[in-house]
């Protein structure tokens, strides 16, 4: 990249002589990451993928949104775009097309582009772009990460009122060969928060004070990304808010202001927060500014597991900023509260059961189940026995029952598949008869109900299951499910948000539903959104990742991207090779809506899906 640099500004000298006419334009300079040790690790290999992701993702996409190819140099691509939006759309549609493809390839074999868009003045010589406009977009890619995208203040001017982006202000950076230090943004991942990244867990021995017996978090001081330091008032009072909120609450052990506030500035590292000021939970954000409105990210991060276990995005008028400030922090306590498991308050799940060894059984059992896997349910089965030895007539101990035995006829483990369904809905229902409150036992049965065929049924028990659990982010989501499958998908979406509120840090498949529903109303890009933000996390349930890839390739037939369609159903097939038209068509028999169902099943045989 270095020498074609030099040679790009000894060409620029050149065709100045020569009074080459100078056009301004948006350019876009790529390369691969690391390319010189994938080449000695393999280099047939390297090359061949390079060759098919040129040919199957790069061109297509590049063609698709109006560019063109100006320049290749091995690993090298120069594009040129006649709109900067254009242009950012179809780099960040390759950076998401690349991660899917890389998705079951080994770190060190993926190929990751770095990317850097600028909008500037250029020499045009013949199909080539010379000129500072090239050097500056071949020095942001530069500044990109590997898979990320930086944009020239130019670049981001033309684009802020017209993509919803996430950006992060590099500041004015001096780069080399170039006259003027760059002002440069990065952009983040669909959804991230400013410090979304791969967190090292902290150590509780290594910490200077031990944890409390409760919930503790430190607020670290929210980011200002508006790049006016003017504005650190709207950060820093939003911190300052966020931690009197939390502090209110007797439950909950909260770092005081002016030990968070040492942070300040510092580009430090979740476990470095915890460590020092000794506690489980770090909150971390931003604050953006245009005009008069604001828009604040947050994410809560576990730093003893490294997990991120809740983010959300507020966008408000600044007459509205203190009322913003508290649905921050009233989000944040509840987010505190809930079970890491399973999304039920600690206190709801504890008054189940006669015993703390009980209750961890109880656990054990989701964490197994929720992934729906076979190996997940061959664990869950086991601790489910022990726990059956336990409290055999706890209500939600037999709605357990069915719930494992529905899992596995879903899963294709069951030897008598018709038997074990009949018996899981009679512990769905033995559980309401032993208590009529059990939510678990009443949103089991409405999901078997429908999944038998029955919705006028599952639409009672749905109903029935919120006015229990009015409050119950589960039961607000297998209603809005079956209300979505039963034919109102419009309440089942309101069902389900409602659900993803209440309960922030929500289970996989509760997006996956969202987006079901969404299908269902052809809202495409909404389904394109929660989608591939699903794909873009590290998913523990191989059924939503199925649900994501095939709802991605129906929507790509519907806008003839054959392309991505076919990488949807080869991804599929890549960890579940048995994947047919008819496995889809079987596992889904049951729909109410059969002329939809075949219309998917068209687009999926269209994308390539063998019968």
């Amino acid at each position: 990249m270095r020498a074609w640099i030099l040679w790009m500004r000894a060409a620029t000298l050149c065709a100045m002589a020569d009074g080459i006419e100078r056009k301004l334009t948006t350019i876009v300079a790529a390369d691969v990451a690391a390319y010189s040790r994938l080449v000695r690790a393999d280099e047939e290999a390297t090359l061949t993928a390079l060759r098919g992701h040129r040919l199957e993702l790069f061109n297509p996409l590049i063609e698709r949104y109006g560019g063109r190819i100006a320049n290749t140099a091995g690993d090298s691509l120069l594009l040129e775009f006649p709109s900067a939006v254009e242009a950012v759309r179809c780099a960040i549609a390759v950076r998401d097309g690349l991660a899917a493809r890389n998705r079951d390839i080994p770190d060190d074999r993926q190929i990751k582009l770095r990317i850097g868009i600028n909008v500037g003045d250029v020499v045009a010589e013949g199909d080539d772009l010379l000129g500072d406009g090239v050097n500056v977009a071949a020095r942001l890619e530069g500044l990109s990460e590997p898979g990320g995208i930086c944009l020239s203040r130019t670049a981001r001017d033309q684009v802020r009122d017209h993509i919803d982006l996430s950006l992060e202000d590099l500041g004015a950076v001096e780069v080399k060969n170039i006259a003027r230090p760059v002002r440069a943004f990065r952009i983040r991942q669909a959804g991230a928060t400013p410090s979304q990244r791969q967190i090292t867990a902290a150590n509780p021995a290594k910490m200077a004070f031990k944890l409390p017996g409760k919930p503790s978090i430190a607020v670290l001081p929210f980011d200002n990304m508006t790049g006016d330091q003017t504005q650190d008032y709207l950060s820093d009072g939003l911190t300052e808010n966020i931690i009197a909120v939390l502090a209110s609450s007797p439950n909950l052990f909260v770092i005081a202001r002016n030990s968070a506030f040492t942070f300040k500035g510092r580009a430090v590292q979740v476990q470095e927060v915890a460590e020092q000021l000794g506690v489980r939970y770090v909150l971390e954000g931003s604050v953006q500014k245009a005009g008069e409105r604001v828009r604040v990210t947050a994410q809560l991060v576990d730093a003893i597991d490294g997990r991120h276990l809740w983010a959300d995005r507020h966008d408000r008028t600044l007459d509205d900023i203190f009322e913003l400030q508290d649905d921050i922090a009233q989000n944040i306590g509840l987010a505190m509260q809930v079970n890491l498991v399973r999304g039920e308050t600690a206190q709801r799940v504890s008054a189940a059961f006669s015993s703390a060894e009980s209750l961890k059984l109880f656990l054990e059992f989701i964490h197994h189940w929720e992934p729906w896997s076979a190996a997940g349910n061959q664990a869950a089965e086991a601790a489910l026995e022990q726990l059956m030895a336990r409290e055999p007539d706890n209500p939600r101990v037999v709605a357990s029952r069915g719930a494992i035995l529905w899992q596995k006829v879903a899963l294709g483990l069951s030897d008598n598949p018709k038997q074990d369904w009949a018996d899981a809905r009679a512990f769905a229902s033995r559980a309401v008869e032993l208590d009529p409150q059990e939510e678990q036992g009443l949103y089991l049965s409405a999901m078997l109900a429908m999944q038998s065929g029955e919705p006028d049924i599952a639409l009672a028990l749905a109903d029935q299951a919120i006015r229990v659990a009015p409050n119950s982010g589960y039961c607000l989501a297998v209603a809005g499910d079956i209300k979505s499958y039963c034919g109102y998908p419009e309440e089942g979406i309101l069902l389900l948000e409602q659900a993803m509120r209440i309960e922030p840090i929500y289970p996989e498949w509760m997006p996956a539903q969202l987006a079901g529903a969404h299908y269902r109303l052809e809202h495409y890009e909404e389904v394109k959104d929660l989608c591939r933000g699903l794909l873009a996390a590290d998913l523990r349930n191989q059924g939503v990742r199925l649900q994501a890839l095939l709802y991605l390739c129906y929507v790509a037939v519907q806008e003839g991207d054959l392309t991505t369609a076919r990488g949807c159903v080869a991804d599929a097939r890549r960890f579940r090779p048995q994947l047919t038209c008819q496995t889809v068509l079987q596992q889904n028999a049951w729909q109410k809506d059969q002329t939809r169902l075949e219309r998917f099943i068209d687009a999926l045989r269209e994308a390539g899906l063998p019968e």
